[in-house]
């Protein structure tokens, strides 16, 4: 999660959709809804590693 102003938490989703349409009409609501978007053009693009992914444990 990251922070707003007041250094509350925002929740964050998952966006996953083949249609970069949807996902670029979506992504902003959901953002201005006060949440972290992060999004993903297919089921499996979430569980690959992403380049310069840190691990957390």
């Amino acid at each position: 999660m990251t922070a707003e102003h007041g250094g509350a938490p925002r929740p964050r989703v998952l966006l996953v959709d083949d249609d970069a349409t949807i996902r670029e009409h979506l992504g902003p609501v959901l953002e201005r809804s006060g949440l972290e978007v992060e999004e993903a053009a297919d089921g499996r693009a979430p569980f690959s590693p992403s380049p310069g992914a840190v691990p957390t444990s």
